[in-house]
């Protein structure tokens, strides 16, 4: 679960980080026609399209990056298909079959495949899928419906050499003369290994990032560009980088790492896959100068979802922040601004930022977050300001659901728990107490601890919720002595689970035993640790000064 750092860097903060037979012919197009969608047969050449006019289906010619297609085709109804992966297997045989393997998401729930387009041209395959969207009343789908299917290469006569199959704008390659791989099903085109073995119960796949790491590993950003990824539990680490990121700008979601570059003069969120294969969400592009107070995003839980939003002090006004906010599928042709420009009071400015979808996608937490902050760790207690929940894909105003100021306090809610598309919980910090309510504004319990300071309620998946409490020394600097509480259900009471002066805030959960926290040896150290359930304190100090970003799972 990613939670959105407190205080949102600047622009010239993040540009100072950023320092560290059946062969086709290069001019030949094919199109097939699939039964049953209402869709004529499209032609198949420059030639036989000019003898034949009777079709008024033009050919589709494939896609850009992330599915922005040069698609003029005059039905409304079609819509190209969201493809997420693309394999080549080779199988056993003769003649050999390759198949092109590619797993992707409907354009919705009533969508059907309408229209093949296979072009050939300087050893690259472009592969095009159309499907038809079904009627107007079908029900919205707010999930993401997968599918795989296999599509067949005729490789016999090919010049020997490189060749790059790309399917709605997602490449992969292989070489000529094939080498078969694994035997292929002819009736599904789905590979079949005769020698694989389940995994065991207890294994998930590791994601593009320092696969040997076992999963769930902490990902931490060291100072620079470098990040580390670590399993403080299970053991084992690595350093790596994200060539050209905005440090600390990183989401783990669905099916690989999303993050921020800045190329050119605009900010463009990347996406690298389980593959390892890097691509730009291109339909992402903000102008440096639209941003020039802050650029973030976040991506729902699936990855088939992704808002981003960005601010910049009002041209030839009062200075204040201007901020939008869009939102879009992972193709990119349904980019929407869900809301207005947002320009804020100049005597307290605030800017949207995305903060998370709900499990079915269907709404997006937002909050307005106050800009321009500064001060030490202990200056504030939460992480929004106020929150609330914009149903997509509606007509529906926003709905809030929190706001600190109603309370008469200030960046004071700790996080929130939603289930099935509802705030399921919440809490916030009052005056060194923990405040615990339910999707009705209801109280369900007040926790206040014997310490003069209270920080940063944090809940689990699972709705256990982990709080902080301390006593500073003098200055006010340095915990003297600091408690991580645990409580659950909601309304028991609280329960120390470690204690210690090298304890700092709770910032996210490992699993649903272990909370990760901050961690100090001193004014100037700082770093990460993992606290479990049990009162184990297990500290990261193999990198100094980390700040813990995410989580791979």
């Amino acid at each position: 679960m990613k939670r959105h750092p407190l205080i949102i860097l600047t622009l010239a903060a993040a540009l100072m980080l950023l320092s560290g037979c059946g062969l086709l012919s290069a001019d030949q197009t094919t199109a097939t026609e699939v039964p049953g969608t209402g869709n004529e047969p499209v032609a198949a050449t420059e030639e036989s399209a000019t003898e034949e006019s009777a079709t008024d289906v033009p050919v589709f010619t494939g896609n850009d990056n992330e599915g922005q297609n040069s698609n003029n085709n005059t039905d409304s109804n079609l819509r190209p298909i969201d493809v997420l992966d693309v394999r080549v297997e080779v199988g056993v045989g003769s003649p050999i079959p390759v198949t092109v393997l590619v797993a992707g998401t409907w354009p919705g729930l009533c969508a059907q495949l309408a229209q093949i387009d296979q072009s050939l041209e300087n050893f690259t395959f472009d592969i095009s899928l159309l499907a038809d969207v079904g009627p107007a009343d079908c029900p919205p789908d707010n999930v993401g419906l997968s599918f795989g299917m296999g599509l067949p290469i005729n490789i016999v006569e090919l010049p020997e050499g490189n060749y790059t199959v790309t399917v709605n704008g997602v490449s992969t390659t292989f070489d000529v003369p094939v080498t078969p791989t694994v035997p292929i099903d002819p009736t599904t085109g789905a590979p079949i290994d005769e020698n694989a073995t389940p995994p065991a119960d207890d294994q998930s796949s590791a994601g593009p990032l320092c696969p040997e790491v076992p999963r769930p590993a902490l990902a931490l950003l060291i100072p620079g560009e470098d990040y580390l990824i670590s399993n403080p539990l299970a053991g084992g680490e690595c350093r790596t980088t994200l060539a050209g990121d905005v440090p600390g700008l990183f989401q783990v979601a669905g099916d690989g790492v999303y993050y921020t570059v800045l190329e050119g003069d605009a900010f463009v969120v990347k996406r690298m896959r389980q593959s390892g294969e890097v691509s730009p969400l291109s339909f992402t592009s903000v102008a440096q100068d639209d941003a020039l107070l802050f650029h973030t995003f976040v991506v729902s839980e699936d990855g088939s979802r992704i808002a981003w939003s960005a601010g910049s002090p009002e041209a030839g006004g009062s200075g204040a922040p201007v901020s939008n906010m869009w939102v879009s599928g992972m193709v990119g042709d349904d980019v929407v601004m869900p809301l207005p420009e947002f320009l804020s009071d100049p005597e307290q400015p605030g800017v949207i930022v995305p903060v998370r979808f709900s499990a079915d996608n269907a709404t997006l937490y937002y909050s307005i977050q106050p800009v321009g902050l500064g001060g030490a760790w202990s200056s504030f207690v939460g992480r929004y300001d106020n929150l609330y929940a914009l149903r997509l894909n509606t007509e529906a105003a926003p709905t809030l659901i929190f706001d600190c100021a109603q309370q008469g306090l200030f960046l004071c809610l700790g996080d929130f728990l939603e289930v099935e598309g509802q705030v399921a919980m919440l809490a916030y910090v009052d005056n060194s107490s923990v405040i615990i309510m339910n999707g009705q504004g209801d109280v369900l319990n007040t926790l206040t601890p014997e310490a003069e300071y209270v920080a940063y309620p944090t809940i689990s998946p699972e709705g256990e919720l982990a709080f902080y409490s301390a006593n500073l020394d003098d200055a006010g600097i340095m915990p003297e002595q600091a408690n991580i509480h645990r409580v659950a259900p909601p309304t028991a009471p609280d329960d120390v689970l470690a204690s210690g002066p090298n304890l700092l805030h709770p910032q996210g959960w490992l699993d649903a035993t272990h909370v990760i926290v901050g961690y100090t040896s001193g004014q100037d150290s700082w770093g990460t640790a993992v606290v479990g359930l049990d009162g184990s304190v297990q500290a990261i100090e193999s990198e100094p000064n980390t700040s813990y970003i995410d989580v791979l799972r």
